[in-house]
Protein backbone atom coordinates (compact mmCIF):
# COMPACT_ATOMS: atom_id res chain seq x y z
CA UNK A 1 0.00 0.00 0.00
CA UNK A 2 2.20 2.83 -1.24
CA UNK A 3 0.50 5.39 -3.47
CA UNK A 4 -2.71 7.31 -3.02
CA UNK A 5 -4.10 6.65 -6.48
CA UNK A 6 -3.04 5.07 -9.70
CA UNK A 7 -4.27 4.89 -13.27
CA UNK A 8 -6.01 1.64 -14.12
CA UNK A 9 -7.67 1.10 -17.52
CA UNK A 10 -7.52 4.85 -18.16
CA UNK A 11 -9.34 5.71 -14.89
CA UNK A 12 -8.03 6.83 -11.53
CA UNK A 13 -8.19 3.88 -9.16
CA UNK A 14 -8.09 4.35 -5.40
CA UNK A 15 -5.19 2.65 -3.66
CA UNK A 16 -5.10 2.25 0.11
CA UNK A 17 -2.19 3.21 2.33
CA UNK A 18 -1.13 1.87 5.72
CA UNK A 19 -1.16 4.08 8.79
CA UNK A 20 2.64 4.48 8.84
CA UNK A 21 2.65 5.64 5.22
CA UNK A 22 -0.19 8.08 5.88
CA UNK A 23 1.63 9.33 8.96
CA UNK A 24 4.65 10.26 6.83
CA UNK A 25 2.56 11.88 4.10
CA UNK A 26 0.52 14.04 6.49
CA UNK A 27 3.25 14.66 9.05
CA UNK A 28 1.50 13.35 12.16
CA UNK A 29 2.08 10.25 14.24
CA UNK A 30 0.13 7.01 13.83
CA UNK A 31 -1.06 7.48 17.43
CA UNK A 32 -2.49 10.89 16.52
CA UNK A 33 -4.30 9.38 13.55
CA UNK A 34 -5.83 6.69 15.79
CA UNK A 35 -6.79 9.38 18.33
CA UNK A 36 -8.57 11.39 15.61
CA UNK A 37 -10.44 8.22 14.69
CA UNK A 38 -11.47 7.72 18.35
CA UNK A 39 -12.76 11.30 18.49
CA UNK A 40 -14.83 10.80 15.35
CA UNK A 41 -12.85 13.29 13.28
CA UNK A 42 -12.35 10.60 10.65
CA UNK A 43 -15.07 8.38 9.25
CA UNK A 44 -14.72 4.67 10.06
CA UNK A 45 -11.58 3.36 8.39
CA UNK A 46 -11.63 0.16 6.36
CA UNK A 47 -9.43 -2.72 7.48
CA UNK A 48 -7.81 -5.60 5.65
CA UNK A 49 -8.74 -9.15 6.62
CA UNK A 50 -5.64 -9.09 8.83
CA UNK A 51 -6.86 -5.98 10.67
CA UNK A 52 -4.53 -3.42 9.06
CA UNK A 53 -6.14 -0.02 8.55
CA UNK A 54 -6.55 1.03 4.91
CA UNK A 55 -6.54 4.79 4.29
CA UNK A 56 -7.78 6.36 1.05
CA UNK A 57 -6.90 9.68 -0.56
CA UNK A 58 -10.10 11.06 0.96
CA UNK A 59 -8.91 10.05 4.45
CA UNK A 60 -5.54 11.65 3.78
CA UNK A 61 -7.20 14.87 2.60
CA UNK A 62 -9.28 14.94 5.77
CA UNK A 63 -6.24 14.36 7.99
CA UNK A 64 -4.43 17.15 6.16
CA UNK A 65 -7.44 19.42 6.72
CA UNK A 66 -7.49 18.58 10.44
CA UNK A 67 -3.79 19.34 10.75
CA UNK A 68 -4.25 22.61 8.86
CA UNK A 69 -7.18 23.72 11.01
CA UNK A 70 -5.26 22.90 14.15
CA UNK A 71 -1.76 24.14 13.38
CA UNK A 72 -2.37 27.07 11.04
CA UNK A 73 -5.68 28.36 12.37
CA UNK A 74 -5.38 27.22 15.98
CA UNK A 75 -8.76 25.51 16.23
CA UNK A 76 -9.36 23.06 19.06
CA UNK A 77 -10.30 19.50 18.17
CA UNK A 78 -13.85 20.25 19.32
CA UNK A 79 -14.06 23.23 16.96
CA UNK A 80 -12.53 21.13 14.18
CA UNK A 81 -15.18 18.46 14.67
CA UNK A 82 -17.91 21.09 14.28
CA UNK A 83 -16.30 22.49 11.13
CA UNK A 84 -15.77 19.05 9.62
CA UNK A 85 -19.39 18.11 10.30
CA UNK A 86 -20.45 21.30 8.51
CA UNK A 87 -18.13 20.51 5.60
CA UNK A 88 -19.57 16.97 5.45
CA UNK A 89 -23.10 18.41 5.38
CA UNK A 90 -22.07 20.78 2.61
CA UNK A 91 -20.57 17.91 0.58
CA UNK A 92 -23.71 15.81 1.10
CA UNK A 93 -25.81 18.70 -0.18
CA UNK A 94 -23.51 19.16 -3.18
CA UNK A 95 -23.96 15.50 -4.11
CA UNK A 96 -27.71 15.74 -3.69
CA UNK A 97 -27.75 18.89 -5.84
CA UNK A 98 -26.01 17.01 -8.66
CA UNK A 99 -28.67 14.28 -8.56
CA UNK A 100 -31.76 16.49 -8.18
CA UNK A 101 -33.84 17.80 -11.05
CA UNK A 102 -36.60 19.36 -8.95
CA UNK A 103 -36.27 23.16 -8.82
CA UNK A 104 -38.11 23.14 -5.48
CA UNK A 105 -35.61 20.71 -3.97
CA UNK A 106 -32.71 22.63 -5.50
CA UNK A 107 -33.93 25.79 -3.72
CA UNK A 108 -34.17 23.84 -0.46
CA UNK A 109 -30.66 22.49 -0.96
CA UNK A 110 -29.30 25.97 -1.58
CA UNK A 111 -31.05 27.26 1.56
CA UNK A 112 -29.56 24.39 3.58
CA UNK A 113 -26.11 25.00 2.07
CA UNK A 114 -26.36 28.68 2.99
CA UNK A 115 -27.12 27.72 6.60
CA UNK A 116 -24.11 25.40 6.68
CA UNK A 117 -21.90 28.06 5.14
CA UNK A 118 -23.21 30.67 7.59
CA UNK A 119 -22.43 28.37 10.53
CA UNK A 120 -18.84 27.98 9.30
CA UNK A 121 -18.55 31.74 8.83
CA UNK A 122 -19.81 32.25 12.37
CA UNK A 123 -17.10 29.95 13.76
CA UNK A 124 -14.45 31.85 11.81
CA UNK A 125 -15.87 35.20 12.93
CA UNK A 126 -15.72 34.11 16.59
CA UNK A 127 -12.07 33.19 16.10
CA UNK A 128 -11.30 36.50 14.37
CA UNK A 129 -12.88 38.49 17.21
CA UNK A 130 -10.69 36.68 19.74
CA UNK A 131 -7.61 37.19 17.61
CA UNK A 132 -8.35 40.91 17.14
CA UNK A 133 -8.75 41.29 20.88
CA UNK A 134 -5.45 39.54 21.52
CA UNK A 135 -3.75 41.69 18.87
CA UNK A 136 -5.11 44.82 20.55
CA UNK A 137 -3.65 43.67 23.89
CA UNK A 138 -0.26 43.06 22.30
CA UNK A 139 -0.26 46.45 20.57
CA UNK A 140 -1.14 48.17 23.85
CA UNK A 141 1.65 46.29 25.60
CA UNK A 142 4.10 47.26 22.85
CA UNK A 143 3.09 50.89 23.27
CA UNK A 144 3.63 50.75 27.04
CA UNK A 145 7.03 49.14 26.53
CA UNK A 146 8.03 51.85 24.06
CA UNK A 147 7.04 54.53 26.59
CA UNK A 148 9.09 52.81 29.30
CA UNK A 149 12.04 52.50 26.93
CA UNK A 150 11.90 56.16 25.95
CA UNK A 151 11.74 57.14 29.66
CA UNK A 152 15.08 55.40 30.12
CA UNK A 153 16.83 57.38 27.41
Amino acid sequence: MKSISSVKDGHMAEVEMKIGEVSKVVGITPRTIRYYEELGLLPPIAHTDGGTRKYTSRDIARLTRIKELQTIFGFSLGDIKILLMAEDDYERLREEWKNTQSKKRQREIIQEAKKVNDSMLLEIEKRLIKMKSFKKELLEKAERLEVKLSDLI
